[in-house]
C-alpha cells in the first residue's frame, strides 16, 4: 500500500492524501494522483454510502406507510377492509368502535388473567384454553356480525326470488298440463 493511501486510512479523513512536494518529484503526476484519489475514493464512496442510507430510509418510509395504511384501512380485530365494511357492514368507524373495539379484547384478556379459573363460565374457559395454547381461533378473523347479518339478508332475498320464479314455473307447467289433458289447443300468443 502506498504511503499516502495508508496515511489516509489511518487518519480516517475524507481528503486527498498529503505528500511533501518539496522533493524533486513531478508535480503534475502528484496532481493527477491526488485528483484521481479524490474522485475515486472520496466522491464515489460518499455517493455509494449516501445512496445506501437514502435507500434504507426510503424502505423504512414505505414500511411505515404500509403499516399506517393497514391501521387506517383494516379492522385490527377481524382484518376486513374498510371498503367492505363501509358497503356491507354499516360504517367502518362504528365497526371498530362498537363491534370490534380492540380495547374490549384487551380488557377481556386482562379480565381472564385476573379472574380465578374456578369461577370461569364455559365461554371464558374455552377462550382461556385457547390463549394457553397460543391459538387465536377465538378472534373473529375475517368475520363480523354486521357483515354476516347483511349476507344473511341478501341470501334470504335471493332465496325468495328463486322461490317466486319456481312458483311461476310450476303454475305455467300446471296450465300447460291441464291444456294437454283437456285437448284444448293453446291460444296463440300475440307478438307486439
Amino acid at each position: 500500500m502506498t504511503d499516502p493511501t495508508r496515511l489516509h486510512l489511518l487518519a480516517f479523513a475524507f481528503a486527498a492524501p498529503v505528500r511533501d512536494i518539496t522533493k524533486d518529484e513531478e508535480t503534475f503526476g502528484m496532481f493527477a494522483y491526488n485528483l484521481t484519489y479524490t474522485i475515486l475514493v472520496i466522491l464515489i464512496m460518499v455517493a455509494i454510502i449516501s445512496g445506501i442510507i437514502i435507500d434504507s430510509f426510503g424502505e423504512l418510509r414505505d414500511t411505515k406507510r404500509k403499516i399506517e395504511d393497514d391501521m387506517n384501512d383494516k379492522c385490527f380485530v377481524c382484518s376486513i377492509d374498510r371498503d367492505q365494511i363501509e358497503h356491507k357492514g354499516g360504517g367502518f368507524i362504528r365497526h371498530i368502535k362498537q363491534e370490534h373495539n380492540m380495547w374490549d379484547y384487551l380488557f377481556f384478556r386482562m379480565y381472564l388473567d385476573e379472574k380465578p379459573r374456578t369461577e370461569f363460565t364455559g365461554q371464558e374457559s374455552y377462550v382461556r384454553e385457547l390463549i394457553d395454547k397460543k391459538e387465536i381461533k377465538w378472534f373473529p378473523i375475517n368475520r363480523a356480525m354486521s357483515l354476516e347479518a347483511k349476507l344473511d339478508l341478501e341470501e334470504e332475498a335471493k332465496q325468495q326470488r328463486i322461490e317466486m320464479r319456481l312458483e311461476r314455473i310450476e303454475s305455467a307447467q300446471d296450465e300447460i298440463l291441464s291444456r294437454i289433458l283437456l285437448d284444448k289447443p293453446a291460444a296463440p300468443s300475440t307478438v307486439m
